[in-house]
């Protein structure tokens, strides 16, 4: 993804999502073609026994286009600094509230049903991280993250903050949980308990206060024993 400003950022997306939806219109059109009751493809014998009106079709099916380095992005148009985080999110809500309504907007056009996800794959992130990297080296430099351990090189999964900010654990999961009410799949939050330090009352009633006073939809419980 290629854009200068913000204005060059909201023209971008939508072109993306021209291509996502584009993308799984050609999926849904081969699904068919391999599922025709009336052919010889390879799936039109499975076809010929699922013609009863109770079972699905492909015109109930769901397409997920699926987010990643939402965090980079917005550190590229805003800077990494801590001065510019609150400004960040709320780009990052902004990104997702205009890639939903995009999608929406041109999956109806073509029939289909597109929803807006967060990816949750690790190795999707360091992928598109290595690739950009050597497109941008100058910028990726600056933004793309690290592990300390591996020396690999990978984009924050999804729409997550990167783990070094300097967010107690309630906070993370109320910031990232407003950005997971925005999204269709069930994303996490990662979050380290450290478990010599905690009791299991306080680990619990972290738990109610995250569940009850935030919109995150999941997490992830990490040990750490510092």
């Amino acid at each position: 993804m290629v854009a200068e400003d913000e204005q060059g950022l909201w023209e971008e997306l939508d072109r993306l999502c021209d291509i996502a939806v584009n993308a799984h219109e050609e999926k849904q059109e081969f699904l068919e073609a391999l599922l025709d009751p009336d052919g010889c493809a390879p799936l039109s014998p499975l076809a010929r026994t699922l013609q009863d009106a109770r079972d699905p079709g492909l015109n109930t099916g769901t397409f997920m286009v699926t987010v990643d380095g939402l965090s980079e992005c917005a550190e590229i148009l805003l800077g990494t600094g801590q001065a510019s985080f609150a400004a960040r999110t709320r780009l990052m809500e902004n990104i997702l509230t205009h890639l939903s309504g995009s999608l929406k907007q041109k999956s109806g056009r073509a029939g289909i049903l597109c929803l807006l996800a967060a990816n949750a794959d690790p190795e999707i992130s360091r992928r598109f991280a290595a690739v950009d990297a050597g497109l941008y080296p100058r910028l990726m430099d600056s933004i793309i993250k690290t592990d300390k351990q591996t020396q690999v090189s990978s984009y924050t999964p999804g729409t997550a903050l990167p783990g070094d900010h300097a967010l107690n654990p309630y906070e993370r999961a109320r910031v990232e949980g407003a950005m997971h009410a925005l999204l269709k799949n069930c994303p996490f939050t990662c979050m380290p308990i450290p478990l010599n330090d905690a009791s299991e009352t306080t680990v619990a009633d972290l738990l109610k206060k995250v569940f009850y006073q935030t919109t995150c939809k999941g997490l992830w419980l990490i040990r750490n024993h510092s």
